[in-house]
C-alpha cells in the first residue's frame, strides 16, 4: 500500500546497507513500483488472510524487525476483522515463532476512541463504520502489548495524505491526539526509524503534522512519549 511504500523508500534512503524484504499480495504491482530484486531489496508474495502462519514465519525468519503496514481494502463487513485483526495476529505470532526481536505496527489515531471518551468524534464514527476497523485495530494492539517475546512500537498516525510535508511532526502518547492529518512520507520516516531506535521500544506513539509542533528528530520525538 501507499504507506508501506513510504516505509520502504525511507529505509532505502536512510539505511542503504539494510536488507529489506517486502511481503506483498501482488507481485506484479510491487514490481511496477519497486522494480526487480536487488542485493538489498527483494519482494516475496504473501497474503496475511489466506497464507498459513508457517508460511508467514518463513518469510520473516532472520529479520531484525517486522513492519506491519497493511490495512483492509475489502468492502465486506468482515474485512477489518480478517485483515486488521486476524491478519495482524497471524504476523505477530509468526514473528514470535521465527524469533524476530522487534515488531512495528502502523495503526490509527482513535483506535481506543471509545475508552478515551471520543465516541462522538466524527472521525471515530466514520472509520468505525467500515466494519469496526478501529475496534479491530485496537484488539490487535492489545494482543501485541500483552506478548513479551518481542519489543514493539505502535505508530498511530492521523489522517493520511499524499501531500509533501509542510509542518513538523507532533508526537503524543497514546490517547492524547484526537484529530489532525499527516503525510505518508512523514509516517514512513517515523516507522522506519522505529525499527532501530531503542527510544521507540514498547510504546504507542500518536503522530500528526501541525505548524505548532517543535521540529524534532525521530529519536527526540520518541523520547518525548
Amino acid at each position: 500500500g501507499k504507506t508501506g511504500q513510504r516505509v520502504v523508500s525511507s529505509l532505502v534512503a536512510t539505511y542503504p546497507d539494510c536488507e529489506i524484504v517486502c511481503a506483498v499480495r501482488s507481485l506484479s504491482k510491487a514490481r511496477s513500483i519497486i522494480g526487480p530484486d536487488t542485493m538489498s531489496l527483494s519482494v516475496l508474495p504473501c497474503d496475511v488472510v489466506k497464507d498459513s502462519p508457517a508460511k508467514v514465519a518463513s518469510i520473516v525468519k532472520g529479520a531484525d524487525a517486522c513492519v506491519c503496514a497493511f490495512g483492509n481494502s475489502n468492502p465486506s463487513l468482515s474485512g477489518a476483522f480478517d485483515v486488521d485483526y486476524k491478519g495482524t495476529i497471524k504476523t505477530i505470532d509468526a514473528c514470535i515463532d521465527a524469533g524476530v526481536p522487534k515488531y512495528v505496527m502502523v495503526s490509527s489515531l482513535l483506535t481506543n476512541g471509545l475508552q478515551a471518551g471520543q465516541l462522538f468524534n466524527p472521525q471515530f464514527l466514520l472509520l468505525n463504520a467500515f466494519g469496526g476497523v478501529l475496534a479491530w485495530k485496537r484488539q490487535a494492539e492489545l494482543y501485541l502489548e500483552k506478548q513479551s517475546a518481542m519489543k514493539y512500537t505502535v505508530v498511530r498516525p492521523g489522517g493520511l495524505t499524499d501531500n509533501a510535508p509542510s509542518s513538523p511532526v507532533l508526537y503524543g502518547s497514546q490517547d492524547t491526539l484526537f484529530g489532525g492529518s499527516i503525510s505518508r512520507q512523514q509516517v514512513g520516516k517515523v516507522v522506519a526509524e522505529a525499527c532501530f531506535l531503542h527510544e521507540a521500544d514498547n510504546k504507542i506513539v500518536e503522530i500528526i503534522a501541525t505548524a505548532d509542533a517543535e521540529i524534532l528528530t525521530e529519536q527526540e520525538g520518541f523520547q518525548c512519549v
